[in-house]
């Protein structure tokens, strides 16, 4: 998966507030850090933690891939 494949399915998932989908985008055993001091770790507790998305609405993401290596 290359970076415009990768952000468009985290702006998807951010969107329709698809835990799954989130989860998906990290290897079974990744890190999701929301901040410096909290971590989710594995595909379980990404999704567990992104069940607080769903709390929001009109999610509306927009990005710009500034490098590719």
């Amino acid at each position: 998966m290359d970076i415009d494949e990768f952000m468009l399915s985290y702006k998807r998932a951010w969107e329709t507030s698809d835990e799954h989908l989130l989860a998906s985008l990290f290897a079974p055993d990744g890190v999701y850090r929301n901040t410096p001091f909290a971590e989710q770790r594995g595909h379980a507790a990404i999704a567990a933690y992104w069940q607080r998305v769903k709390l929001q609405a009109d999610i509306h993401l927009t990005f710009e891939v500034l490098a590719r290596t």
